[in-house]
């Protein structure tokens, strides 16, 4: 878990969780005490508007902080790591050639975008979406 680059949960003592009580749950999740259920239960719900809006918020906020901050990776990164910068030690010395393609076929991309909703309009743009 330590070493995953896209998430790193809160500890327990980060969440302001009780240690954890080996006799009633354990690190893999598969026992879990019947009050802690349902407190998640609770807390997150199984609404499908909760679901849609955790959806909409990852895809639009959280994926593009992770790519621009490195929101929600690693803290063992140095302060301003991004997905963008070929030098940071996110990265391989071998990478740094791919990195910087990749930021000029995102760059293009996104020109291109924002030359058609230029030329042609927003509203012509928004079907493509689909």
């Amino acid at each position: 878990m330590t070493n995953d680059q896209v998430f790193v949960p809160k500890s327990r003592s980060q969440r302001g969780l009780p240690p954890l009580d080996p006799a009633k749950e354990d690190l893999a999740g598969s026992r879990v005490d019947e009050k802690v259920q349902e407190e998640l239960w609770d807390a997150l719900g199984d609404s499908p508007i909760g679901a849609a809006w955790w959806i909409f918020a990852q895809l639009f906020f959280g994926w593009p902080m992770y790519l621009l901050t490195n929101a929600s990776g690693q803290k063992s990164y140095p302060k301003g790591t991004n997905h963008f910068t070929p030098g940071l030690p996110l990265f391989q010395p071998h990478q740094f050639s791919h990195i910087i393609v990749s930021d000029i076929g995102i760059f293009l991309w996104l020109a291109g975008i924002v030359t058609w909703i230029y030329q042609r309009g927003f509203l012509e743009f928004v079907p493509l979406l689909r």
